[in-house]
């Protein structure tokens, strides 16, 4: 083979290899909507594996919401944590609108620990974007009504 005929062969499987990155769809979550999504799932697969810190990971600084500022809620979830020896979290339909460059999400939840069982959770939170990431900065739950659990 001459060079000449390398070097079109390698130029061929680079641009086939291109083409084939830029069809394959991305596991990445690429618009905001769906980035808040991710982050959402992120925190719930964060308290199943009983991981405080992912869980925070998620939630700003800035943090206020029903259980107080940040540090307030960290002791509310590490009690619920510490004190359970298993945790399941499962999130029904995330409805994520943007608003003035903040996203608001509503979903349900369902909570459940080895110790109590919270059940069906209506939760509306507020996120923005910190750096790269999307974090919580507002956020309040409620008991779901029959109604919330049918989307």
């Amino acid at each position: 083979m001459t060079p000449k005929r390398v070097g079109l062969i390698f130029l061929l499987l680079a641009a086939a290899a291109l083409i084939a990155l830029l069809l394959i769809p991305s596991d990445a979550p690429n618009s905001d909507e769906e980035q808040v999504r991710a982050a959402i799932g992120e925190m719930a697969r964060a308290a199943r594996e009983r991981d405080l810190r992912g869980v925070l990971e998620h939630v700003s600084e800035r943090y206020r919401g029903a259980a107080g500022d940040k540090s307030e809620l960290k002791r509310y979830l590490a009690a619920w944590i510490i004190g359970s020896a298993e945790i399941d979290v499962v999130l029904g339909p995330i409805d994520v609108t943007m608003e003035e460059g903040r996203a608001k999400a509503s979903f349900t939840a369902l909570l459940k620990s080895s110790r109590s069982a919270l059940g069906g959770q209506r939760i509306e939170a507020v996120f923005e974007r910190e750096g790269e990431n999307w974090r919580a900065v507002e956020a309040s739950w409620r008991q779901a009504e029959p109604g919330d659990l049918i989307p």
